[in-house]
């Protein structure tokens, strides 16, 4: 049988609980940390595109050049060695027309392999687009002139050019070398 404790002989009831009582305080709760990852996303996203930002403005205009640059002595950059031992030895040379604008730069070589009477001769042609890409403008050059022999190696691109006289007649060289 269960009995009350003051019956029994236990101890009496201990005061009794006021429930009109304000509870005691929580312990104060954790911060957020979502909200500073969110924060620190928020900044960080903030100054990468800031910095992006300047990193394009800073960029100058014009083509990748690829590492190509600009060259003064195109005859003696030139070697050719495997041509000079088929054909002979180089015995004349001369440039052309010389183009340094800040958006072109053109040089030539004019070469004969063998005696100046009976040997070969030929053109090499460096033209560096600056500012725009030669690309369509070299692939019209070759069609005009009708030059469909592509030569590896030289260059991204270059043609070679079999006709003879008539090429002598319309000023196209023997190879024309695209270089951005």
């Amino acid at each position: 049988m269960i009995s009350e404790p003051e019956l029994v002989g236990g101890g009496g009831f201990e005061r009794p609980e006021v429930l009109t009582e304000a509870p005691p305080p929580r312990p104060p709760r954790a911060r957020r940390p979502w909200l500073w990852a969110l924060g620190g996303a928020v900044a960080a996203s903030a100054v990468w595109g800031g910095g992006l930002y300047a990193y394009e403005r800073a960029k100058p205009t014009g083509p990748d050049l690829g590492g190509y640059k600009e060259v003064d002595d195109l005859c003696g950059k030139a070697g050719l060695e495997a041509l000079a031992g088929v054909l002979g030895k180089r015995s004349e040379e001369g440039a052309g027309p010389l183009v340094d604008d800040p958006t072109l730069h053109r040089r030539s070589c004019m070469l004969t392999f063998g005696s100046p009477e009976t040997g070969y001769s030929g053109n090499i042609v460096y033209i560096l687009h600056k500012a725009t890409d030669p690309g369509p403008e070299f692939g019209a050059w070759g069609k005009y002139y009708e030059l469909a022999t592509p030569i590896d190696g030289v260059g991204e691109k270059a043609l070679f050019d079999d006709r003879g006289a008539r090429a002598e007649s319309s000023g196209c060289s023997t190879a024309r070398s695209r270089s951005s």
